[in-house]
């Protein structure tokens, strides 16, 4: 899929959760931990564009279905 926001091709989205974490989904429903840890304000669960780190989606199942697209 293109990123809307910063035009590049991503094949995976950032899942970046409550407290200090951040894990890779990709189309398969899979996830794996992201090397770099995020500080967030604890209420987050965000699914961003692992090169801009814009919000693309609020849930699981819209970020798998775009990438399936």
């Amino acid at each position: 899929m293109i990123c809307k926001y910063c035009k590049n091709e991503i094949h995976t989205v950032l899942n970046i959760q409550s407290g200090t974490a951040a894990w890779v989904l990709d189309s398969n429903g899979e996830y794996r931990q992201h090397s770099d840890f995020f500080d967030t304000d604890d209420e987050q669960n965000d699914f961003c564009c692992p090169v801009c780190l814009k919000v693309l989606f609020l849930t699981e199942e819209d970020a798998i279905k775009a990438l399936k697209e």
